[in-house]
């Protein structure tokens, strides 16, 4: 918000891109792991039965499965800094 009240302030001109996909395209470096509860596990059973119902756990009466991640994930930081390396052609 103070980027945007100084560029308001300068009467600058802002542009903004976005880029499908974004973080898609960059793929993950070391384990990391994420747990999906509920309905994010539950999908994922509804979309392939065979490979995921054995991924399934009950955790306080929830259905619970842990991940690894090959490709970045939204809204993680490390998603956003190897996006940055993908795009900048930064190497890691």
């Amino acid at each position: 918000m103070l980027s945007c009240t100084i560029d308001a302030e300068e009467q600058r001109d802002v542009e903004t891109a976005d880029i499908p996909g974004t973080f898609m395209q960059a793929y993950m470096i070391g384990n990391d792991h994420v747990k999906l509860e509920g309905k994010n596990a539950e999908i994922l059973t509804k979309i392939n039965p065979k490979a995921y119902d054995t991924f399934i756990h009950i955790e306080h009466g929830k259905k619970v499965m842990y991940v690894r991640l090959n490709k970045a994930m939204y809204g993680t930081l490390k998603a956003a800094l190897l996006f940055w390396q993908t795009l900048s052609g930064v190497n890691p």
